[in-house]
């Protein structure tokens, strides 16, 4: 956050928010397809393997490759130390699912940024760059729901967003 402060001092941010296990879940399903493109360096294994190892490595303070992502309550007051409230606008992803409350998103998106009003028309209701939802197994999901329960509880407490339904 210092740098981009540094290197932009009157940038406005947009933080995004989702449900941080099925962003999860999302990365590491798009990790597979990667590597069954066979990029190198993306092979995860069985996905309750990985989220166990991944939570033992968080636990003992290293970094993680997935994770780390979902912890918004440990990003953003970095940001908003750097920046101050008025320069951020959050939105939670679910948000732009339905075209109502898109439109209403990108209108609060619009005002934030100082645009003016701008049609969006159909472009609303259209979906880009999506792969296909792959919910998980249970185990897998109350897993990372329990690891995040405290960091979203924090978020929720402080930002007011309840991310399990983000």
């Amino acid at each position: 956050p210092r740098l981009v402060r540094f290197l932009l001092p009157d940038v406005k941010l947009i933080m995004l928010v989702r449900n941080p296990s099925q962003r999860y879940l999302s990365h590491f399903n798009m990790y597979r397809r990667f590597h069954a493109e066979g990029r190198p360096g993306y092979d995860c294994g069985d996905l309750e393997t990985f989220i166990a190892k991944e939570i033992d490595q968080h636990q003992s303070g290293q970094r993680t490759r997935v994770l780390e992502h979902g912890l918004y309550s440990e990003h953003l007051p970095g940001w908003e130390q750097a920046f101050g409230e008025k320069s951020l606008l959050m939105l939670k992803a679910s948000d732009l699912i339905e075209p109502a409350s898109a439109a209403a998103a990108l209108e609060r998106t619009l005002v934030f940024l100082s645009v003016p009003p701008f049609d969006f028309g159909d472009k609303i209701g259209k979906k880009y760059n999506q792969a296909p939802a792959e919910p998980g197994p249970a185990n897998a999901v109350r897993l990372l729901d329990e690891f995040y329960a405290p960091y979203n509880e924090a978020f929720k407490s402080r930002y007011g967003i309840a991310l399990a339904d983000a």
